[in-house]
């Protein structure tokens, strides 16, 4: 969890984190909420 909690401040593409007990117990990676404008665009048909 260091690793999200010192390169979550200088992101700017992202909005919201989620952490669980469950996330840090199994030590698995936060859920980050990316701004929309940070989204890979579709391709127009």
């Amino acid at each position: 969890m260091l690793d999200v909690m010192y390169e979550l401040p200088s992101r700017e593409d992202v909005n919201g984190c989620t952490i669980t007990p469950e996330m840090v117990e199994k030590r698995s990676t936060a859920e980050l909420l990316l701004h929309p404008s940070s989204l890979p665009k579709p391709e127009s048909a």
